[in-house]
């Protein structure tokens, strides 16, 4: 541009003046239109150069900072320096950097020598958009939470196991019944209302505290057997009256073996087929409580009673073994403790137990129902490791009646 007092035209007759592109030139008549005149030029060659630059992503305008990746060094010891922005960004290069009027990124100079300075790109390369996860939480891992009450009154809690079995024995004062299942494994189960003995049935039961349960829902009869199988350790012998116990958490059934037949002893692992008969002729019970308290008054003798048919021995055992019943005596100054030889008294008989000082009293009382875990000695006698209430539901499922290990 040149400021000229009036028209000027190009000399068209001159090659030299043509090719310098002076005719194209636009006069300023005013000297007030030199200032935005020169405005219009500066941003027309700005628009132009951000047009036909290396790429409209990354040029001018942008906002997100340069991030600079330096990668390893080349064979010749000199690193390559690549300028790479995150994804979504643009190219952050200020226009004030330009060696130009265009806007793009400009190359920085190289040096000659490999050893002393770095060489860079003529064209920053930019990498594909990377894959962000959209939460901090890993995928496919779930998570949940146990809300059912474990509360006595929840007739709809789902933490239940199903059963079906033959009942082969009842105990009112614990308000409990016994059924052999179909592998002739004993079960006790505490309910409101009792079946009768030989009622096949299903039904589901929670877990109590003292290893027992508790029954749920409603209970479905399914017929009656009077002949059962079922297996258990025997906790108790009387070869005169010919006699035993089989014993399992929270049960211990008086078998009564065939005339002249001696019955298994103590802490064998027995299999019995019995026969689930009327029971004729209930033993006389006899107080072996003295210097203990007085013992209870005794319960009403039971309606049937267990006649083995087909006895098994499985295993001598380890010394170990269940024992539910009723106490008759607490001796607490000794350390000893009175329960009834079965669980509802039919024998007539007691157990004398050595209780550690381990294994606390103070709450039981006599007529308590008790399941107990104990120890058979070689010499004859009892020892308790562990005890709980097992007097209805709300007993059995009080873990604050435990006293040592079941």
């Amino acid at each position: 541009m040149r400021l000229l007092p009036g028209p000027v035209r190009p000399d068209r007759r001159s090659a030299l003046r043509f090719a310098s592109l002076r005719w194209a030139a636009l006069p300023i008549v005013d000297r007030r239109w030199t200032v935005p005149m020169a405005a219009i030029a500066l941003g027309f060659g700005l628009f132009a150069g951000v047009a036909i630059g290396p790429g409209i992503e990354g040029s001018l305008g942008t906002t997100s900072p340069m991030v600079v990746r330096v990668p390893a060094p080349t064979d010749e010891g000199s690193p390559t320096l690549a300028q790479t922005p995150p994804s979504g960004a643009t190219h952050g290069t200020d226009a004030g950097d330009a060696t130009g009027s265009s806007g793009g990124g400009a190359a920085l100079p190289s040096s000659g020598s490999a050893s002393s300075t770095p060489s860079y790109p003529t064209t920053p390369t930019y990498p594909s958009t990377p894959t962000y996860p959209s939460t901090g939480v890993p995928t496919g891992t779930t998570s949940t939470t146990d809300t059912t009450s474990t509360t006595d009154a929840d007739p709809t809690d789902t933490r239940t196991t199903s059963f079906a079995g033959t009942v082969v024995h009842l105990n009112a004062k614990a308000a409990s019944y016994t059924i052999a299942t179909e592998d002739g494994r004993l079960v006790a189960i505490h309910a409101t209302d009792l079946p009768a003995a030989g009622d096949q049935v299903t039904l589901e039961a929670r877990s109590l505290a003292n290893g027992t349960y508790g029954e749920t829902g409603e209970r479905r009869r399914d017929g009656d057997r009077n002949v059962v199988r079922f297996s258990g350790t025997v906790s108790f012998r009387d070869a005169a009256a010919g006699v035993y116990t089989v014993s399992a958490p929270g049960v211990s059934a008086l078998v009564r073996s065939p005339e002249g037949e001696a019955p298994p002893n103590r802490g064998d692992s027995v299999d019995v087929q019995a026969l689930v008969a009327s029971a004729r002729d209930p033993s006389a019970p006899r107080a072996e409580a003295e210097g203990c308290g007085n013992p209870p008054h005794p319960p009403k003798p039971p309606t049937t009673t267990l006649r083995q048919l087909e006895l098994e021995v499985t295993d001598s055992g380890d010394g170990t073994s269940d024992f539910e019943g009723i106490v008759q005596g607490v001796c607490r100054d000794e350390g000893k403790l009175i329960l009834s030889a079965d669980d509802i008294r039919e024998s007539g008989a007691d157990i004398s137990f050595r209780v550690p000082a381990k294994v606390g009293l103070a709450q039981v009382d006599v007529g308590n129902v008790l399941r107990i875990a104990g120890l058979i000695h070689d010499q004859g006698s009892y020892e308790v490791a562990g005890l709980a209430d097992d007097e209805r539901t709300n007993g059995a499922d009080d873990a604050d009646r435990i006293e040592g290990e079941l």
